[in-house]
Protein backbone atom coordinates (compact mmCIF):
# COMPACT_ATOMS: atom_id res chain seq x y z
CA UNK A 1 0.00 0.00 0.00
CA UNK A 2 1.72 3.59 -1.04
CA UNK A 3 1.80 6.15 1.21
CA UNK A 4 -0.94 8.57 1.08
CA UNK A 5 -0.06 12.17 2.77
CA UNK A 6 -2.52 13.19 5.32
CA UNK A 7 -4.72 16.67 4.87
CA UNK A 8 -2.19 18.60 7.17
CA UNK A 9 0.80 16.86 5.11
CA UNK A 10 -1.09 18.25 2.01
CA UNK A 11 -1.31 22.29 3.97
CA UNK A 12 2.12 22.19 5.24
CA UNK A 13 3.62 21.22 1.62
CA UNK A 14 0.90 24.06 -0.16
CA UNK A 15 2.24 26.54 2.53
CA UNK A 16 5.94 25.56 1.66
CA UNK A 17 5.50 26.07 -1.97
CA UNK A 18 3.53 29.12 -1.31
CA UNK A 19 6.68 30.58 0.75
CA UNK A 20 8.76 29.42 -1.88
CA UNK A 21 7.31 31.15 -4.78
CA UNK A 22 7.14 34.35 -2.11
CA UNK A 23 10.60 34.05 -1.59
CA UNK A 24 11.51 33.98 -5.30
CA UNK A 25 9.27 37.50 -6.14
CA UNK A 26 11.14 39.00 -3.31
CA UNK A 27 14.25 38.26 -4.50
CA UNK A 28 13.25 39.71 -7.94
CA UNK A 29 11.69 42.89 -6.48
CA UNK A 30 14.97 43.60 -4.64
CA UNK A 31 16.76 42.85 -8.31
CA UNK A 32 14.87 45.51 -9.73
CA UNK A 33 14.89 47.63 -7.04
CA UNK A 34 18.50 47.49 -6.58
CA UNK A 35 18.85 48.59 -10.50
CA UNK A 36 16.25 50.96 -10.59
CA UNK A 37 18.47 54.19 -11.24
CA UNK A 38 15.82 56.15 -8.69
CA UNK A 39 16.41 54.07 -5.55
CA UNK A 40 18.10 56.27 -2.96
CA UNK A 41 21.73 55.65 -2.24
CA UNK A 42 20.33 54.78 1.37
CA UNK A 43 17.71 51.90 0.30
CA UNK A 44 20.73 50.78 -1.73
CA UNK A 45 23.04 50.92 1.17
CA UNK A 46 20.55 48.87 3.20
CA UNK A 47 20.20 46.09 0.32
CA UNK A 48 24.40 45.89 -0.05
CA UNK A 49 24.04 45.33 3.69
CA UNK A 50 21.25 42.33 3.56
CA UNK A 51 23.73 40.90 0.86
CA UNK A 52 26.65 41.43 2.89
CA UNK A 53 25.58 39.59 5.62
CA UNK A 54 24.34 36.68 3.52
CA UNK A 55 27.73 36.34 2.47
CA UNK A 56 28.67 35.99 5.33
CA UNK A 57 26.43 33.69 6.35
CA UNK A 58 26.80 31.45 3.23
CA UNK A 59 31.25 31.81 4.12
CA UNK A 60 30.54 30.63 7.59
CA UNK A 61 28.61 27.68 6.89
CA UNK A 62 31.09 27.00 4.06
CA UNK A 63 33.56 26.47 6.71
CA UNK A 64 31.41 24.16 8.88
CA UNK A 65 31.00 21.66 5.76
CA UNK A 66 34.71 22.16 5.63
CA UNK A 67 35.34 21.17 8.59
CA UNK A 68 33.28 18.62 8.71
CA UNK A 69 30.77 20.02 11.39
CA UNK A 70 29.35 16.69 13.41
CA UNK A 71 26.49 19.24 13.89
CA UNK A 72 25.54 19.48 10.29
CA UNK A 73 25.63 15.71 10.01
CA UNK A 74 23.68 14.59 12.69
CA UNK A 75 20.46 13.00 11.33
CA UNK A 76 19.53 11.40 14.72
CA UNK A 77 17.69 14.55 15.91
CA UNK A 78 15.60 16.80 14.84
CA UNK A 79 16.76 18.83 11.52
CA UNK A 80 17.43 22.46 11.98
CA UNK A 81 16.32 24.37 9.11
CA UNK A 82 18.67 26.83 9.58
CA UNK A 83 21.73 24.02 9.36
CA UNK A 84 19.64 23.04 6.22
CA UNK A 85 19.33 26.38 4.64
CA UNK A 86 22.90 27.32 5.83
CA UNK A 87 24.34 24.16 3.85
CA UNK A 88 22.22 25.45 0.72
CA UNK A 89 23.70 28.37 1.15
CA UNK A 90 27.13 27.44 1.08
CA UNK A 91 26.83 25.85 -2.09
CA UNK A 92 24.61 27.78 -3.78
CA UNK A 93 25.08 32.07 -2.52
CA UNK A 94 27.60 34.06 -4.26
CA UNK A 95 28.17 37.73 -3.93
CA UNK A 96 28.94 38.39 -7.59
CA UNK A 97 25.23 37.53 -8.39
CA UNK A 98 23.58 38.05 -5.34
CA UNK A 99 19.59 37.94 -6.26
CA UNK A 100 19.83 35.18 -8.43
CA UNK A 101 21.71 33.15 -5.35
CA UNK A 102 19.32 34.13 -2.81
CA UNK A 103 16.51 32.58 -5.39
CA UNK A 104 19.04 29.40 -6.17
CA UNK A 105 18.92 28.89 -2.20
CA UNK A 106 15.44 28.90 -1.90
CA UNK A 107 14.78 26.51 -4.34
CA UNK A 108 17.58 24.35 -3.26
CA UNK A 109 16.23 24.48 0.53
CA UNK A 110 12.95 23.57 -0.74
CA UNK A 111 14.22 20.61 -2.75
CA UNK A 112 15.90 19.38 0.47
CA UNK A 113 13.39 20.19 2.45
CA UNK A 114 10.81 17.74 0.10
CA UNK A 115 13.33 15.14 -0.06
CA UNK A 116 13.83 14.60 3.61
CA UNK A 117 9.98 14.88 4.37
CA UNK A 118 9.55 12.05 1.68
CA UNK A 119 12.36 10.40 3.21
CA UNK A 120 10.56 10.20 6.70
CA UNK A 121 7.29 9.39 4.60
CA UNK A 122 8.75 6.30 3.73
CA UNK A 123 10.35 5.85 7.09
CA UNK A 124 6.73 5.58 8.29
CA UNK A 125 4.88 3.35 5.86
CA UNK A 126 7.45 0.54 6.51
CA UNK A 127 7.57 1.02 10.05
CA UNK A 128 5.14 -1.63 11.82
CA UNK A 129 6.07 -0.83 15.36
CA UNK A 130 3.19 1.65 16.36
CA UNK A 131 5.05 3.88 18.67
CA UNK A 132 7.96 4.37 16.27
CA UNK A 133 5.55 5.36 13.82
CA UNK A 134 4.08 8.31 16.20
CA UNK A 135 7.62 9.25 16.67
CA UNK A 136 8.45 9.51 13.15
CA UNK A 137 5.20 11.14 12.16
CA UNK A 138 5.80 13.74 15.14
CA UNK A 139 9.54 14.36 14.01
CA UNK A 140 8.22 15.11 10.35
CA UNK A 141 5.53 17.79 11.74
CA UNK A 142 8.12 19.13 13.69
CA UNK A 143 10.68 19.61 11.05
CA UNK A 144 7.79 20.72 8.61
Amino acid sequence: MPYEPSDEEKRLAELAEKYRDRLIEQAQELEQKYKDPATSDRHKERISSYLNLRQQHADHYRELVRADDPDLRDDDNIIDPRNRYGKESAKHFYFEMPFQSLATTDRADYDTFNSEQNAIAEKISNTSDAKEREILKTTKLIEA
